[in-house]
Order: C-alpha cells, then structure tokens, then sequence
C-alpha cells in the first residue's frame, strides 16, 4: 500500500522543532509529530481541516505524565481527524492509520471460489499468485491482479502474456479488488496495456512551503497505449473498498476509457504518495504529501472513487459461495455489448512533461539538443506542456547514479530556475558539477541555494552531504 518516491527511502533526521532532551518525553512528541504533519501535509485545504484548532483539542490531553500508550492513542484519534489511510503510525508490534478503512477486515473476495466456480477450476496462476486469470465464458476473459508492489518487470510481462491469450476474447474483466497498491510507475504503465489513445487522467502536486496551502506545479498524468498489445473491447473493471493506493491510481486511468465500465464499491481513498519520518521516541510517521485528483479537478482522497454502478458483495454472499459483483460484470458483458462511454474529459488539458521530452529528446539527439529543446519551449507560452520539480527530482536522479552528468545538469538548471524554492536542486546540481570537476560552479550553486530553506526531510541530509564533498573536494573553506 506503500507509495513512496525513491528519495524518500532512507528514513529521515530532520526534526521539524529542536531535538527533545529525553526522546521519550510525550509533549515534544506530540509537538514533533504534529509540526512534521503541519509542515508536509498536502490536504489540509482539500479536506478543509483547522489543523491549529486539532492542536488545541489533543495538545490538552498530553502532560509530562502520559504513557506510552496513552501518548499512541492521542496521536492515532488526531491522525483520523485527517481521514487519510497514508497517514500512519508505527512502531515495532503495530501500524495504524488514519483512513476511512482503518479496522476493516477483508473477506468479501474469495480468491478460491473464483478459481473453483467461475472460472471453472481451470484458472492459471503466475508470480506466486499475483496474476490469477482464465475464462469466465468461452468469450469473455478475466484477470485479477493482486498488488503492484515489487519487480515490475515480471509483472509487466505475466500480464502481457494474459492479454495475448484474449486477444480473441469479445470482453475482459479486470479485477482489482483487495489490491493494497504498490508503486504508482508500475500501476501507471499497466493501465497503457488498456488505453485506447492517449487520454489526461489525474494531477498531482507536492506540498512545498511553510503555508499550508503551498503546493507546487500541478503534474498532469496521462494514459495512452503501451506495451506490446492492448485490449480495448468492452472492460468491466472491478473495484471495492480494499482497492487501494497505487491501485487506485490504475482505477483513475481506466476510469476515463470509454469501453471501461467500473463496477463495485467505492475504492479506499488513499490516492497520495507517502514518507515514513522517525519521531523522537523511535516510532515512525507515515506522512501524506500529495494532492491527487481526477481529470475533473476532484480529489477523491478520504472518500473513494466510485463506481460507475454499484454492486457490492456481502459476508452472506461469500458464505453462500456468491461473488454478486463478478455475476454481475459477467451477465453485463454478455446482454450485448455496452455503449462506449462519453469520455470527452479527458481530452481535455492534454499536456506533454517537459521531463520527459527532454528524456526522450537526449536519447534521440543528444543532450545539447535536449537543452536547446528544453529551453526554447520553456521561453514559449507553455499551454501544452508542463515542468514538475518532482518529476524532475526523480528522473535526475538516476542519472546522477548512472554519471550522466551533462544531462543532470540539464534537467536541474532548468528546474533550478523554474522553480528555486526547491532546496534539494541546488544540492543535486552542485554534486553534478562536481562530479565533472567543476568546483567553483558547485560552490556558486550550493551558496545561491543557502538563501533557500528546505521542506522536505530527505533535502537536509542530501544538502549536508553535498556539502561533505564539496569540503573534502577543498571548495568550502
């Protein structure tokens, strides 16, 4: 269920107030875990949350005397105020979050009867189970994709080789249901082995800044055909409340397919990206700090997405060897074929990462022609394209790891530019010019970037350490 952005894998040291005398002291805690939420969170303004006014409500409920328990339990009922399934806490023996589903239990989807009864016992499975698929009828196909977690290549190719095998098939039915997630790339990329053409789905921006409003340019997600095959005949999409994270990134691209009906329950609601922040006293907080929504403008975060039409499984229907969402998807398809869908929304706002033209464009010309590129259409009225400091974040650093130097640099300046409120650009330009042995324009960077302050946890130990290099390389003195 985790999504998480790679820079964020090491766990942080940055504490959003001064480091506490006794770590395990409840009030500086407390102050730490809200400070780090009041700081980072993303949807304050969505969700229309007086987070000072939270404060107020459990602040009063710590004293230098609150145990342990009591200390997690303040915590987890001010981490629900925020309806958010990626905000968390952790410790060693549990996890608790603050969502709509926290305390649900699963049962309503039985893979086994599945494969017994409408697949007819001859269902495959691959990958351990994450891919379960065969025929429902001798026309109509079906897929359940159990997570998006782990090596994406693998997963790519099983599913490849299932849409292979119903090429033929007159209708598909892909089943979601009780995917907990995984990575958003690899949900994203799956989706294109459905699209019909390209199509704008979702956005998404990062919270940056001090107010709790700051968030940074809108990134525009599309769905267009990728892969070695797709299939574009009437889809029914099968989704409940357990359909989660990543997951629902997928859900969102399909959504907008005009030959996809969605059919189930409404999804979890847990549609941002999150990081994992170790408080003083060693329990970790999961933090929340993306805004998604739709192609609309809707943020369905807290709520779900729902449905095109609503048929939902009860413990009874399990009990009696009944799967009410899968009959219906299956008699659906087969009463004739379902009307394509107006989906003229999501062709609207379609726009082009600058990201990823200038990527495509260094792999194509070279990297002098990818910065030419990038800056004329920069100079220009940008209405279809779009530059993301996060996107560019991500992408430059792979390349830094593969010593592409020249091509960091170029991604970075341009961000640097475009956006210098973003600290870790600075950091991450400076190391690049360093690594070509450019010291005076890595410390001309790392000094421009002194008058920045950074957001992120991840930017100060990434600052500190480009800061370390530029020491030993004898540029700080």
């Amino acid at each position: 269920m985790v999504l998480i952005i790679a820079l964020a894998l090491v766990l942080s040291t940055f504490s959003p107030g001064a480091p506490p005398q006794n770590p395990r002291d409840p009030v500086a805690n407390f102050e730490y875990a809200w400070s780090r939420l009041d700081r980072n969170y993303a949807q304050f303004g969505a969700k229309h949350i007086d987070w000072d006014a939270v404060h107020r409500v459990y602040r009063a409920q710590v004293t230098p005397a609150t145990t342990d328990e009591e200390l997690w339990n303040i915590l987890h009922a001010m981490l629900r105020t925020l309806n958010d399934a990626h905000v968390c806490l952790q410790d060693a023996k549990r996890r608790e979050c603050g969502g709509l589903t926290e305390g649900l239990t699963t049962g309503r989807l039985s893979r086994d009867l599945l494969k017994s009864k409408y697949l007819q016992g001859k269902a495959v499975e691959v990958l351990k189970g994450k891919v379960t698929y065969g025929w429902l009828t001798p026309d109509i196909g079906y897929v359940h994709i159990l997570d998006f977690k782990g090596a994406a290549d693998p997963l790519y190719a099983a599913v490849d080789s299932v849409i292979a095998q119903f090429a033929k098939a007159r209708a598909l039915v892909v089943d979601v249901r009780d995917n907990t997630g995984g990575t958003s790339k690899t949900a994203a990329q799956m989706a294109k082995r459905f699209a019909d053409r390209k199509r704008y789905y979702a956005r998404a921006q990062t919270r940056y800044g001090v107010k709790r409003d700051a968030l940074a340019m809108v990134e525009y997600r599309n769905v267009e055909p990728g892969g070695p095959l797709q299939f574009t005949g009437p889809t029914v999409l099968l989704t409940d409340r357990f359909t989660a994270s990543a997951a629902e990134r997928f859900v969102l691209a399909l959504r907008v397919l005009p030959h996809v009906t969605v059919v189930g329950d409404l999804t979890a609601g847990a549609l941002s990206a999150q990081f994992p922040d170790q408080m003083p006293n060693g329990w970790t907080l999961w933090v929340s700090f993306h805004s998604v929504t739709d192609q609309n403008g809707v943020n369905w975060d807290g709520v779900g997405i729902p449905p095109d039409l609503r048929v939902v499984n009860t413990a009874a229907d399990v009990a009696s060897a009944v799967d009410r969402p899968l009959e219906f998807a299956q008699q659906f398809l087969e009463k004739g074929t379902p009307a394509a869908q107006d989906e003229s929304s999501s062709l609207v706002n379609l726009k082009t990462s600058l990201v990823e033209t200038y990527l495509a464009t260094v792999k194509a010309k070279g990297v002098q022609a990818a910065v030419s590129e990038l800056t004329r259409l920069r100079a220009k009225a940008r209405g279809d394209y779009f530059l993301a400091p996060d996107e560019a974040m991500q992408q430059a650093g792979p390349l830094l790891a593969q010593k592409q130097y020249a091509e960091a640099i170029g991604l970075l300046q341009a961000c640097q530019e475009e956006w210098p409120q973003f600290a870790i650009a600075y950091a991450m330009l400076a190391q690049a010019h360093l690594a070509r042995g450019d010291r005076a324009a890595a410390e001309a960077i790392m000094k421009k970037g002194e008058r920045v302050e950074p957001m992120l946890p991840w930017e100060v130990p990434q600052i500190a350490n480009t800061r370390a290099k530029l020491k030993e390389a004898g540029a700080v003195r």
